[in-house]
Parts: structure tokens; sequence; C-alpha cells
């Protein structure tokens, strides 16, 4: 609800600066401001190799009241295609550099008690030049009493020196160094200008751990830890009488590698009164512990006891001038191995603490925690051994569950017998009982033993060896199982590798799977199915289980195969067109389906056939079928169309388009009606070249239908084109 809430309130924000910034544009009557003019008399004189990185002066011309805001002005270097801000105390080097300032209306540069941003303002866009250059700015910035825009200046190149010169940096001085710990390699190749290139560098003096490549690229790895001389570099350049300069880097002492401290194992330190001081109402004070180790030392100043609940796991902090009460109470402290002048300066450098070291008071070992390694310093928090406090005549039975579940602790009178607690649980365990030694040697008995003193029982545990039972997928003979987890030593089975969820043998069974079925073929027997019977095939199949092998029975299956009725060229007739053209095959059986054509192969004639003329192709059927079949087909020439008809006196004048490709010549044909069945004649012409004939001797006023089809004679035999469309003529008297 309250992201909610929060969202509606910034859709509202949104909204009202939205209508705001709306508002100013809508309302705004200020004069605005589009074009600036500068004046400068030594921006142009600033940009000089070596020259420090000073602001310009820029008086507005003209452009009143906007001013160039200087103050927060700075110099740039183009590096690529990006420009990079540089920092003021630096020097104008080689490059191409601009300066880029803020354009203001805000207060009257003439007179700073009056707000002209409320009058006045800066265009969208504005057009600026400084000593009749032009600028560059960005998008003006329209606020309601004020307005300004990021402007640049024309770019000045600085050319290289003819001398070699190197810049010097404390940002080049190699600081804190490890042994063993390679420093970060660096470049000082961009300290170098001026003379001829390439440079040379070498390494002139310096720690011998240090490398310098010739590129200028310094890199090491420091191997013993000390005192580190200056590292000196010499660079040349390319002339023919070599320009030679020096660099000096300062280098850091290098300190030992941190992972190579020796680690601290055991602390062994006593204490005169750490076991006295906790006792039943009296106050909290400080314990005297002092250590065998010079290197450790023990931070008791803030007195800090630590006391849980007897039905509780919770620590909380008591400090003076708090007394002791019921409950369990312990010490806490941190111990150090740092450079410390009050007791050693380099045991930080030299020495380390671990997860793994012990540390012992009065020969009772402390818990360790919160090991934190440092660079110079080890540091980590100790827990004395646990106090039992009672009330007088009473005494407390503490239960060490050996990482089980927690058991609350009891306090009973003395001499009395205790109640006998709930098995707590541990994961991946079965409880056995409690004992009153660590050994667990020494079971108690809460029906006889009494409580004399202050006693702590200890929780024995059988860890279940779990072995893994791999899943198994039944057969159609055998029962298969799930996967599961047995304990070798209870022999009791679980679901998961902890052993916390117990379950029976029963539940572990999967039950045995029916027969898996497979045809298995025995033998085969084929009739090929031809033009005029149908074909069969009969397999012979033996019935098994894939799963066990076994054979079930046996059957027959009878396949028929459909006899071929029909056979089908796609195409029967092709116009010529100068390509290719064969025609598709289509072949149907008796039921009516396409018979694959992996079942028959073609033979063409002419398989490259685009000429005029009869073409075959054969069919060769073949694997379930047998026959032979020949089709034929044709390539017809190019037809022709009537281009003219002029009419005369009992005749009229035929002109057509001329058409030589695959062609003998034309055939003509008029008659006295559209379906040219009345009063029918032809004429042959055989010579494709032609393109004209007068038909003459017809009936005067007659009216003549006339068509055109081309023909080619090829091996004795016609082939002719379709007709061209009909045309009709009307003879003259």
């Amino acid at each position: 609800m309250k992201k909610k809430k929060s969202l509606y309130i910034l859709v509202l924000l949104f909204c009202f600066l939205l209508i705001l910034s709306t508002k100013v544009y809508a309302d705004d009557e200020r004069t605005i401001i589009s074009e600036i003019v500068g004046e400068s008399s030594d921006i142009d004189s600033i940009p000089v190799y070596g020259g420090t990185l000073s602001q310009p002066s820029i008086d507005v011309i003209t452009g009143y009241p906007a001013y160039f805001y200087t103050t927060k002005g700075y110099w740039q270097r183009k590096n690529g295609n990006s420009w990079e801000n540089v920092n003021k105390n630096e020097v104008f080097r080689a490059g191409i550099w601009r300066y880029t300032c803020n354009i203001y209306i805000d207060i009257d540069p003439l007179d700073s008690s009056q707000l002209v941003g409320e009058t006045h303002r800066l265009n969208d866009n504005i057009i600026i030049s400084v000593n009749g250059k032009k600028w560059t700015s960005d998008k003006s910035i329209i606020n309601i009493n004020n307005s300004y825009a990021r402007v640049y200046s024309i770019e000045y190149e600085i050319q290289e020196p003819e001398n070699l010169i190197v810049y010097d940096s404390d940002e080049l001085d190699i600081g804190t160094n490890k042994a063993t710990i390679p420093i970060q390699e660096f470049s000082i190749s961009n300290c170098v200008e001026g003379g001829i290139k390439p440079y040379t560098y070498s390494k002139k003096s310096g720690p011998n751990w240090i490398n310098v490549s010739s590129d200028g690229r310094v890199s090491g790895t420091p191997t013993t830890a000390g005192e580190n001389e200056d590292l000196v570099i010499q660079i040349f350049d390319s002339s023919e009488e070599t320009q030679i300069k020096t660099l000096t880097i300062s280098i850091a002492n290098t300190d030992i590698d941190p992972n190579l401290r020796e680690t601290i194992t055991e602390i062994v330190a006593t204490s005169n009164n750490i076991d006295t001081i906790p006792k039943y109402d009296s106050k909290l004070s400080k314990p005297q512990i002092i250590t065998n180790n010079e290197n450790v030392y023990f931070y008791t100043s803030d007195v800090i006891w630590q006391k849980r609940e007897i039905n509780s796991q919770q620590w909380s902090d008591y400090q003076p001038p708090e007394n002791f009460s019921v409950g369990i109470w312990r010490y806490s402290c941190t111990i150090h191995v740092e450079n410390n002048e009050l007791y050693s300066m380099t045991a930080g450098n030299t020495y380390k603490l671990s997860d793994k070291t012990k540390v012992k008071v009065n020969g009772e070992e402390w818990i360790v925690n919160d090991v934190q390694i440092g660079i110079d310093y080890s540091r980590a928090r100790v827990y004395s051994k646990e106090y039992y406090i009672t009330k007088p005549g009473t005494y407390m039975v503490a239960f060490n569950t050996n990482g089980g579940s927690f058991i609350e602790n009891q306090i009973v009178q003395n001499g009395s017998k205790i109640v006998k607690p709930n098995n707590p649980s541990k994961q991946g365990y079965v409880f056995e009982g409690w004992y009153l030694d660590k050994e667990l040697k020494n079971k108690f008995d809460f029906n006889i033993s009494s409580i004399i003193s202050h006693t702590t029982l200890y929780a024995k545990w059988h860890k279940h060896n779990l072995v893994y039972i791999a899943a198994k997928q039944p057969t159609c003979k055998l029962a298969g199982n799930i996967s599961y987890f047995k304990c070798t030593t209870c022999n009791k089975l679980f679901k998961d590798k902890n052993g916390t969820q117990e379950i029976q043998l029963q539940s572990t069974v999967l039950p045995i799977i029916a027969h898996k079925l497979e045809d298995i073929i025995i033998s085969t027997e084929k009739t090929k199915a031809t033009f005029k019977k149908n074909g069969n095939i009969i397999k012979n199949i033996k019935i098994k289980c894939s799963s066990c092998g076994e054979i079930l029975g046996t059957k027959t299956i009878t396949e028929k195969i459909y006899k071929v009725k029909k056979i089908k060229l796609s195409q029967k007739s092709f116009v010529y067109i100068n390509k290719k053209q064969i025609p598709n095959i289509i072949v149907k059986d008796s039921n009516g389906k396409i018979i694959d054509e992996s079942n028959y192969t073609l033979k063409y004639s002419n398989k490259k056939s685009k000429k005029v003329g009869e073409y075959t192709v054969k069919i060769n059927f073949k694997n379930r079928y047998k026959g032979t079949k020949e089709l034929k087909y044709t390539i017809k020439p190019e037809g022709t169309s009537i281009k003219k008809i002029k009419s005369g006196s009992k005749q009229f004048k035929l002109t057509w388009n001329k058409n030589t490709k695959q062609t003998t010549g034309y055939q003509i044909q008029f008659a006295t009606n559209s379906k040219f069945t009345k009063n029918i004649e032809e004429e042959l012409i055989e010579n494709s070249k032609k393109i004209s004939l007068k038909i003459k001797g017809l009936k005067p006023k007659k009216k003549y239908f006339v068509r055109i089809r081309t023909y080619k004679i090829v091996n004795g035999k016609i082939f002719y084109s379709s007709w061209s469309e009909t045309k009709t003529i009307k003879t003259k008297k």
C-alpha cells in the first residue's frame, strides 16, 4: 500500500512540473536573446605550449544582459572522438584544445541587485561568436527566473616542441606494495612529448624487481619485504642527435604479503581471578588475563559479560554495575595481533590469527569467532567457558545436545532428581541417550541419579551410515525400486540423503510391468503389381517382448499392392520458346493413390527437347511394380497474328507478323462463317519470310472470316501452331 501511495505522489509531482514547465513557455513574455557576440583580449593567446590553463576574460558586446560565467569554466583536450576536462594545475600540451563555460541570464552583470532573468531569457538555440569566430552551444536550459547554456570555443591546435620534454607527476609514484604481489602495470608514454618519435625507454637504476619495457610500460613483482630505491628511467628520441631525458619515480617500501604472515596456532593465557568473579548477586568485574605470546594481547578494557536464560539460546551483553543473576554466563573480549607501541610495533606485519587458532585460559579452551584479517593486523572475538549461577542450595543441569535441537536447562534443589526431557532431534542422527562426560562413556540414569552440583549432560547420537540404493526399473519378469538410502548400522530406510524422511521397504517397490511387444519380420514374399493385376507383400512375423526377449507368438500380415491404372503426362503439348520443355509424369494405382516416383524410372527420347517436333518418354516400373509404358508429347511452333486486312474488288489483301524461328511457313484459312464450315478455302505459304498475300476470285460484297497459323515440317510430319485471332473483311463489288 505504501508503494502505491509513493508512486501516486510521484505521478502528481511529475504532472505538476509538466504543467509548470508548460506554463513557463505558454505565458513567457520575457525578451528572448538569440544572438550573443563576445570580445576577449586574451582567449586566443592563452593556449600555448607549456602555458598555464588560465581563465580568459570575455565581454558581451551584443546580447546584454547575458554574460560569460568564466569562473566555473575550464579547458578541454581532445582524446580520439571525445573531449576530456583538464585539471587547472596542468599546462597546455600538444593536441587539440577548446574552452568551455556557461552563458547565463540571471542577475544583471552591471547591477547584481537586479534579477534580469525574470525579464529576459536565452533562446532555445543561441548563435554565439567571440572575436568574430563562431562558437558552438548546447540547447539552452530555461527556468522561471534564469536561463543558461553550455558554450564551446573554436578549436586550438598546439604542436609538439622540437625539444624532448618529460612531464613528471606524483601520480606515477608507486605507493603501498606487497611482496609476491605484482604491482599494477602502467605506462609513462603519455608523460613524454617533443623531439622525434618513436621514443625508446630503458631502466637506468632502481629495484631489481622493476621492469621497464622499450615502449614505456612499467611492471614487476616485489620478491621480499624491505626498502626500495627510486626508479630512474631514461627516454631517448629518434633524432640524429639523440635527445635524452630522465624520469624519476618514487617507490614506497615493500611490505610482507599478508597471506605469507606466520599463523599463530595456539594462545595460552592465565587468569588469577576469572573463575572467582562469577558468583550469585556479586558485581560484574574485569578479569586479569596474561598471555604467554608477546605478539598477542587480550583487549579487556570493555568489561563485557554475557548471559543467557536457562530456557533460551540467546546471549545478551551485561556490563558493570550489573550483578550476576540466575543463568548461564561467559566472559567476552577481543584478542589482537597488530602494530602497537605498547606491545609489538611489527607484530601485525609478521603474524596473523586464523579460524583455526586455539585459545586456552587456565587450561580451558575458549571459543574463537569473527576472525578479521587486515593488511597489518588481525583480531578475533573470544568467549570464555560457561559459568552456571543459581541461588544458594540449588544447582543447574545443562543439556548439551552436541548439535541437536535445544533442550531447556533445569534448576533443582540440592540432592533432587531431574525430570527427563523429550529427546532432542538432529538431522541425519538417532538419539541414544544422555551422558555425564564429553567422552560419552558414563550414561546418566534419570531414575537413580541425584543432583549435588552444577551438571552438564551430553547427548549421544548414532549417525546414520547411509548408502545409496540406486533406482532400478521394473521389467516384465522382475520388480524394480525407487532410489533411497539405507543405514548399514540400524537398517532403516530413508528417502533423503540426510536421513530425515524415514520410509518403509514396501514404499520403495515398483511392480512388474506388462510385456512391451514388438514385431520381428521372419520372411517376406512379394508379388509385383502390373497394369492388369494387383500385387501383394506377405510378411511372416514373430511377436517378441523387447524388455525380456521372450517370443510370445507369430502372425502373418498381407499388404495389397494395387495395379497401375493411370499414367498421365502433366502436359502433352508445348509451344516453342527456345528452351527445354519436358512434361512431368503422374502415375496412379487402381485405388486412386499416386505411385511414388521411386517405383519407376523415366527415359526421354530427347531430355533436352526444345525444338518443334514429336518426343517420347518411356516409363519403366521397378520395386513393387513391373511393366513399361511409352507416351508422346509435342512441341508446336510459335503462332503468328494478322497485322492488317485490306478489302478490294472481289479480293482482299492480308498482312501478318513474320515468324521465322522453327517455322516452315504459314497456313491461311477463310470462310463465310465464323466456324469455318461454309465455303472454306486454304492457302499454304511455304516461305516463313513472306508476310502478305492477296486473295482473289472472291464473291463481291461478301463478308469473309480469316485466320492464320504457322507450321513446321519435321521428318515429313507437319506440326501446326494454334490459330490466330479471327478477323473479318467484306469484299467490294
